[in-house]
């Protein structure tokens, strides 16, 4: 006897799930290094709370305190707004950060180096984990939907 097969639609969504979070673990593992400071938006505005020492962020000028007010043009309020211009980070391409810094304007030109594996943080992993397992069990689902198993 031999087995059934599923609908044409069900290979379709399972191969876009499966390259959309192959696709995501590619960027997290090899797109641009971190930015090397962390932010709070609870102000409406973006306020660098830390900067580490060896980021690319620190030799920069960039400091604690500091309020961003745009990246590349792009006006920065709510963490929604950096994700949107951080999408269009590339490595080695220069990203321009408009700060406010005891209410003078300042503008300050970072350049990203491509990430590798070393320079993943234990924060960066749990995403990439959970993309992986994610996927595994997606491919594990997709094999055991499309093959029955017959006595």
């Amino acid at each position: 006897m031999q087995a059934s097969r599923g609908p044409w639609w069900f290979y379709v969504v399972s191969t876009c799930f499966i390259a959309y979070f192959t696709f995501l673990i590619c960027a997290d593992i090899w797109g641009p290094e971190s930015l090397g400071f962390d932010a709070d938006y609870r102000t409406g505005a973006m306020l660098v709370k830390t900067v580490d020492p060896g980021g690319p962020s620190a030799p920069i000028g960039l400091r604690v305190g500091d309020r961003i007010v745009a990246v590349n043009g792009i006006s920065i309020r709510r963490r929604y707004d950096f994700f949107r211009a951080w999408s269009n980070f590339e490595p080695q391409r220069p990203i321009s950060i408009e700060i406010d810094r005891e209410n003078k304007p300042v503008e300050l030109v970072l350049n990203l180096k491509p990430g590798t594996l070393g320079d993943l943080e234990w924060s960066d992993w749990q995403p990439i984990g959970t993309g992986m397992f994610t996927l595994a069990l997606a491919l594990l689902l997709f094999v055991d939907s499309t093959t029955q198993w017959r006595e």
